[in-house]
């Protein structure tokens, strides 16, 4: 189960339940970083897609169900600010399996 959410114009899922392996991946990255002492954002995690960005019309959204997927790796982004809007740029990428 998936809830799709609006926040401050944005579009954007976040899973109902979060893996404790998600957590604890979470959890050693942040120790790694902090080790290399680089300033970490103090909120709490959560995990989530963006869907739509700078969203002005919104009607209800209701909780819908999507099909599981595997996760084949992830990224690691940099938002790059440019004149009319962020940028990302993928720094790293790791395969998962």
């Amino acid at each position: 189960r998936v809830l799709v959410k609006k926040r401050q114009g944005m579009l954007w899922l976040s899973p109902s339940v979060i893996l404790p392996a998600l957590v604890e991946l979470e959890q050693q990255l942040r120790l790694r970083l902090a080790a290399c002492d680089l300033n970490l954002e103090m909120r709490g995690f959560k995990p989530h897609l963006t869907l739509v960005r700078k969203l002005r019309l919104f009607s209800h959204i209701p909780e819908i169900n999507l099909p599981l997927w595997a996760v084949e790796s992830f990224v690691l982004l940099e938002s790059v600010v440019q004149t009319g809007g962020n940028r990302y740029q993928q720094v790293q990428k790791w395969c998962l399996y």
